[in-house]
């Protein structure tokens, strides 16, 4: 019975890890990271009446392909030109709020990330002011994990903004358009922040629903991720380990229609 149960797992084992497409587990890098809420627009009283406020912690994970190679944007003026670098390889991302009443995740989980969320080295040239790595997506047409329902949006557009942002100012990170970096040391980044809101265009119902901001306090990527649910303890035991940590921080969100002018 038990030879027979090992032959089987090491069979579907065999079968996971050959599926074409699938990349492998040393190319998929986890990015655990903590911090606190640093901005919340509450429309509808919705995150209120879930605890959810300015100065919640939360904690969460990206996790990224960094054997994927880059497109270019070759628009803003050609590689090694202060061109951006798309990369197809984003994986998942979430981050889940804490409060007293529970616990709130929001984000991609594995498998549901939308085509569009590219994670973007922007400005990647040798001292091209800013330098930024970013995963995210802006608009409709997607559904993200969302533990906060939206409002009905009547005649309005349902639109979500999900975002991890990492941003060096002196752009002096980036010197080289390919490979992703293996490893997200929080000490080389200027900004660093997470972000997801609801809202809505068009129609009599258009504005913000709801937004939350954080600022990244821990981060910590130098591991390549683990697969399947091995994946999911080995980091939350890194969070736990992490969690707790304060440092103050402010950046307003830049996906919410509210924000772009600033």
């Amino acid at each position: 019975m038990k030879q027979h149960l090992a032959l089987t797992l090491a069979s579907a084992f065999a079968a996971i890890v050959t599926v074409p497409g699938l990349a492998r587990a040393s190319d998929l890098i986890a990015v655990p990271f903590t911090g606190h809420l640093d901005q919340v627009t509450d429309t509808y009283g919705k995150l209120a009446g879930a605890g959810i406020a300015v100065g919640s912690p939360f904690h969460g994970f990206i996790t990224y392909d960094a054997s994927v190679s880059p497109t270019f944007n070759i628009a803003v003026g050609g590689p090694g030109q202060g061109t951006n670098a798309f990369y197809a390889a984003l994986q998942s991302y979430h981050f889940t709020v804490e409060t007293a009443g529970g616990s709130y995740e929001f984000g991609f989980n594995d498998g549901s990330v939308p085509a569009g969320a590219f994670v973007t080295d922007f400005n990647y040239a040798p001292n091209t002011a800013p330098d930024v790595l970013a995963a995210g997506v802006s608009g409709n047409g997607f559904t993200p994990e969302a533990a906060i329902p939206p409002e009905s949006p009547g005649d309005a557009t349902q639109n979500w903004g999900v975002e991890f942002r990492l941003e060096d100012a002196s752009g002096t990170v980036f010197s080289s358009d390919t490979p992703l970096p293996t490893a997200l040391n929080l000490a080389n980044w200027s900004s660093h922040w997470v972000y997801f809101s609801s809202f809505y265009s068009g129609g009599s119902f258009a504005g913000t629903d709801y937004l939350i901001h954080g600022n990244i306090e821990t981060m910590n990527g130098s591991a390549p991720a683990p697969s399947g649910d091995l994946f999911h303890w080995v980091v939350a035991a890194g969070l736990l380990v992490a969690a707790g940590c304060r440092m103050a921080g402010n950046r307003p969100g830049r996906l919410d229609p509210a924000f772009r002018s600033r």
